[in-house]
This record gives C-alpha cells, sequence and structure tokens, in this order.
C-alpha cells in the first residue's frame, strides 16, 4: 500500500539496450549523491505516517558499484534500525553476499533479475552471466536471505518459447524454488517518449521493432503480449507455484 522508491544514484555501470535510462538521462554518466542522511531523516519522518517498502535500486544497480559506494550497507542497516521498513534491492550483479558485511534482515529482499544468455549475450551489455547470477542468488538462499527472481523485462526474439523455456528450466534446476519467496514476470515495456529518446540515440533490434503504443506505452502488440506471458506462466508453473508468480 505504501510504496516508494528512491534513487542514490542516477545511471547504471551497465549497459542493457532494452533499458529506460537511457530515454531518461542526456549522458550515460552516473552521478552518486552522498547525503544519504537526507533520505534516511525522510523516510524516518514517513515511517512515523506508515509502514514502507522501498525499492532502492530502480534507476541503477546498486549492488553492482557498493564496493565503491558503501551504500546498500547503509541502507540495510537503516532498514534493521527501523522495524516498519523493508527495502527492496534489484540488481543484475553477482555479488558475494557471503563476502560482504551485511547486517541481516528478514525486511531486505534481493531481487535478481535474471535473462537467458542469449539476452545477455545480446543486449545486456557488461553484465555478469546467468550461471554467475544463479550462484550469488544461491549464495544468498544459503544465508537464509529473502530471495525474489525477477524474469522481466521478457524479450520478443526469434524461437523464443524454446529459449525461455530451456531458461526457466536450467534457472530452477539450479535454484531451490521453494526458497524463493515469489517471481516477478513482465513484458519490455517503455514510455513513448524514452523510446523517441532512444531511437535517435540508438539503433538497434530493441529500438527498431515496430511496437504498439497503449496510453503512452510502447510494448508488443496485444496479441503478441497474450501469447508470451500465458507461455511464461504455464512454464514457470512447472517449477513453482502459481500463487508465487506476479505480472507487472
Amino acid at each position: 500500500e505504501h510504496f516508494y522508491y528512491t534513487s542514490n544514484i542516477m545511471n547504471c555501470v551497465f549497459d542493457c539496450e532494452y533499458c529506460y535510462l537511457q530515454g531518461m538521462y542526456p549522458s550515460g554518466n552516473m552521478v552518486i549523491f552522498v547525503n544519504i542522511e537526507d533520505y534516511f531523516n525522510k523516510v524516518k519522518e514517513l515511517l512515523t505516517q506508515h509502514p514502507m517498502y522501498i525499492c532502492i535500486s530502480y534507476d541503477t544497480d546498486i549492488l553492482a558499484v557498493e564496493s565503491i559506494t558503501g551504500l546498500t550497507a547503509r541502507w540495510i542497516e537503516f532498514t534493521a534500525n527501523n522495524p516498519n521498513l523493508t527495502i527492496e534491492i534489484r540488481t543484475k550483479s553477482a555479488y558475494d553476499l557471503k563476502g560482504a558485511d551485511f547486517v541481516q534482515s528478514d525486511r531486505v529482499i534481493y531481487a535478481w533479475t535474471l535473462s537467458p544468455d542469449e539476452i545477455t549475450k545480446a543486449y545486456e551489455h557488461h553484465t555478469p552471466s546467468l550461471a554467475g547470477r544463479l550462484n550469488a542468488v544461491n549464495q544468498a538462499i544459503s544465508m537464509e536471505c529473502s530471495v525474489r527472481l525477477c524474469f522481466d523485462p521478457m524479450i520478443y526474439i526469434k524461437d523464443y518459447q524454446r529459449i525461455y523455456g530451456n531458461f526457466y528450466k536450467t534457472v530452477f534446476q539450479s535454484i531451490d524454488a521453494s526458497k524463493v519467496q515469489d517471481v516477478s514476470l513482465g513484458l519490455f515495456r517503455i514510455s513513448a517518449d524514452y523510446m523517441k529518446y532512444m531511437r535517435r540515440k540508438r539503433t538497434c533490434a530493441i529500438t527498431a521493432y515496430p511496437y504498439t503504443t497503449v496510453n503512452n506505452v510502447c510494448s508488443y502488440e496485444q496479441k503478441k503480449s497474450d501469447e508470451m506471458l500465458n507461455f511464461a506462466r504455464l512454464e514457470l508453473a512447472k517449477y513453482i507455484n502459481p500463487s508465487k508468480i506476479y505480472t507487472d
């Protein structure tokens, strides 16, 4: 009910061709805000009114640069000290939680975005491989952390059913589904304004696709969207309880 997200960092160290950040900012340079106490003070103020759920890694990958910033550790410690606060840390990194000196808290959700190797190699430049991310997920599970798997965005490519079918199988052969809190599923979609800007900056299969625009959001045409989502739900339900599958 009380969902928020916050950005200590603008832009990302990775270079995913489908990323909406390309449409948000005029530059690929990263900006790191150092006034974290101001963030904490505002959160404390809001916590006097209601509980909060905050995503701290939407407009960047905060774990990927943790060795430089230390911001993740600060947020986790802050969360542990504020019982009405839950945070989600979205990442594509292969960050080694066992090597990190993070406070343990069941109100910290580590949410790994996973993609087939075919997608990673084609569109997710400089990101860790699927195997590297799965290793990081298993490390988090072994430490009894709360883990979410994010199959988002699902990208339409030739032979996608075979590629994604094999991908889901690989993921759940590596990870104990019973240890996963839930999974999120979503197709590629982006603001039409962002897409217009991305097309001026980058020519690639992602920007060249003839998307359908509805309510200023570009995505796949309805028939294809329904087909892809239905396929993904049915495949994922082979490995994890459907009640744990959420569609964005």
